[in-house]
C-alpha cells in the first residue's frame, strides 16, 4: 500500500503513475485527504479521460473534504459536461462543498455556479469566505462593470488583507476607473507584503515614471 502511494504521488514518473493514482482515489479505505491528493494529481495529469474514476469515486463519497477536493479535479480536466455532475453539489450540507461547486461552475461563468456564488456572499454563514467575493469581483470587470468589481474584490481584501494577487487587480480596476491615487495606494500594499512582487512592480513603474520604483 506504501509503494501504491508512493507510486502515485511521485513527480519523478508523473506518465505511469496513473494507474496508482486511480488506484488510491478508488480505495474507499484509504484516507480522504490522501484520496482528495491523488485526485486532483491525476485530473492535472491525464485531464478529461481521468472523468469517469473522479465521477465514480465522487458519486460515493462521504467525507466533505473528499468531495470537495473531486469537486475541484472535476473542473480542472476542462470538460464542460461536468458541470451536470457538479451542480447537485450546490446544495450539499457542507458549506466548504457548496463553496468549491459554486467556485467551479461559476468560475466559469456557468449561470447556476454564479447564482451561488452570489448566495454565499449574501449569506451571513458564508459573506466572510473571500473566494466568492474575489471570482465575482473577477466576473464583474471581465463584463465591464468595474463598480461592482471594486467592491466584491474591495469587501474580500477586508477577509484576506494580504493577497496580492487581489491587491494588483484592484490597482488595475481602479486605473481602469481613472482612480490613479487608489491604484498606487493598493500596489504600495502589494509591494509591503511581497517586495518582490513583480506584477505591483511593473505596473507602479508604469503609474510612476522615472527611474527605479517609487514606494
Amino acid at each position: 500500500r506504501r509503494l501504491r502511494l508512493a507510486d502515485a504521488l511521485t513527480a519523478k514518473k508523473p506518465a505511469g503513475s496513473r494507474p496508482a493514482l486511480e488506484q488510491v482515489v478508488a480505495d474507499t479505505s484509504e484516507a480522504p485527504t490522501l484520496r482528495g491528493v491523488a485526485a486532483q494529481l491525476l485530473a492535472k495529469r491525464f485531464g478529461p479521460d481521468t472523468v469517469p474514476v473522479l465521477r465514480a469515486a465522487l458519486a460515493t463519497a462521504k467525507d466533505p473534504g473528499l468531495r470537495s477536493d473531486l469537486v475541484t479535479a472535476l473542473a480542472a480536466t476542462g470538460v464542460r459536461d461536468v458541470a451536470d455532475v457538479i451542480a447537485p453539489l450546490l446544495e450539499d450540507k457542507s458549506l466548504w462543498v457548496r463553496q468549491a461547486a459554486a467556485l467551479a461552475l461559476g468560475g466559469v461563468g456557468e449561470a447556476r455556479g454564479v447564482a451561488a456564488l452570489e448566495s454565499l456572499t449574501s449569506e451571513a454563514v458564508s459573506e466572510p469566505l473571500p473566494l466568492p467575493h474575489i471570482v465575482l469581483g473577477q466576473l464583474a470587470l471581465r463584463r465591464g462593470d468595474l463598480v461592482t468589481g471594486t467592491q466584491q474584490l474591495e469587501r474580500s481584501l477586508d477577509l484576506q488583507p494580504y493577497n496580492t494577487a487581489v491587491l494588483v487587480l484592484l490597482a488595475d480596476a481602479y486605473a481602469r476607473q481613472g482612480q490613479m491615487t487608489q491604484a498606487r495606494e493598493r500596489l504600495d500594499e502589494a509591494l509591503r507584503f511581497d517586495p518582490q512582487n513583480r506584477a505591483a512592480r511593473q505596473r507602479l513603474g508604469l503609474l510612476n515614471p522615472g527611474p527605479g520604483v517609487h514606494r
